[in-house]
Formats: C-alpha cells, sequence, structure tokens
C-alpha cells in the first residue's frame, strides 16, 4: 500500500529557500535602482539634468512595481503556506479510516490569511466526517478509490493510503 504524504520537512524547507531566493531578488532589485539612481545624479550636468530625472523616475517606478510584484505574489504566498506547513507538521496526527470514498467540494476555499483548502467529506462510520486538504493536493484524492486510511491533524488531511492503489500513482 503506498503512502501519500502532503506535509513534510523538505516541502517546508524548499518554501523557507524559496522565500530566502525572493527577498534577496527584491533586495537585489532595489539595491540597483539605488545605484542607477545614485551614477545618474553623479553624472547629470546642466544640460542632462532633465533627462536623467526623468530616467531615474523610470526606473524608480520599474524597480517598485517589481518589488511591489515580487513581494505581493511570490513571497506572501510562501510564506502563508511555510506558516501552515509548520503548523501542521507539529499538530499531532490521528488516522481515520475510511470505506465509502471521499466526496470533495467543487470550489476551493481560502483560510483567511493561510492557504487555499477543498473542503473534504470522509463517507463510511456513523456519521459522514469534514475535513480539509491543500488545494494542490486535491487531485491525488479525487483518485483515492473507495477505501483506505487519512492521516489527519487539526482537520487537515496530511496524508493518504488508499487500498487499492490509487491516488494517481
Amino acid at each position: 500500500m503506498k503512502y501519500f504524504d502532503f506535509y513534510t520537512a523538505e516541502h517546508a524547507r524548499r518554501l523557507k529557500k524559496q522565500i530566502v531566493t525572493a527577498v534577496l531578488l527584491t533586495v537585489l532589485i532595489a539595491l540597483a535602482a539605488f545605484g542607477v539612481c545614485l551614477w545618474l545624479l553623479i553624472t547629470a550636468g546642466t544640460l542632462t539634468a532633465r533627462k536623467h530625472e526623468m530616467l531615474a523616475f523610470i526606473v524608480n517606478g520599474a524597480a517598485g512595481a517589481a518589488v511591489i510584484f515580487t513581494w505581493l505574489n511570490v513571497i506572501t504566498p510562501r510564506r502563508r503556506t511555510l506558516a501552515h506547513v509548520r503548523t501542521v507538521l507539529g499538530g499531532e496526527k490521528e488516522t481515520v479510516e475510511y470505506a465509502c470514498g471521499l466526496t470533495l467540494a467543487e470550489a476551493p476555499e481560502r483560510v483567511p490569511g493561510s492557504v487555499r483548502v477543498r473542503r473534504v467529506t470522509v463517507n463510511g462510520g456513523p456519521r459522514p466526517r469534514y475535513l480539509l486538504v491543500l488545494e494542490r493536493c486535491a487531485p491525488l484524492l479525487k483518485e483515492s478509490g473507495e477505501r483506505g486510511t487519512l492521516t489527519v491533524v487539526s482537520g487537515y488531511i496530511c496524508g493518504f493510503a488508499p487500498e487499492n492503489g490509487g491516488g494517481g500513482a
């Protein structure tokens, strides 16, 4: 029986490395813009002052846009995911058996200030149980089969082992 693990220490290390790289990139962009502006200031004369001022404005605008884009679209989502992964890795695990399959919600949801997830209904047992799974891991659960075992931490599915060897393997 193959086991699929959604949260690993390796994933946390990879996210941390991506965050550090992105922060270094934004600092490098800002320093490059500052250096260009200093160079324009030093080389400006009375005849070229307007052109240098316009170039400095364009460089600062482009650098600022690049830094904001990197911060909002690269650093912030990865920081949220890293915090989520660390929380789940530090939690207490429990095992849930399912015998009648899993039902995934169609639309993803966002946990406020955290990651995008999909709701999962675990069928079987006296009553259905409702859990969450990371959106990027939901396709594996779609093919999980009718029977298997889930590993759950704080209501999040952090791994599963289908009995039939499903899960997209």
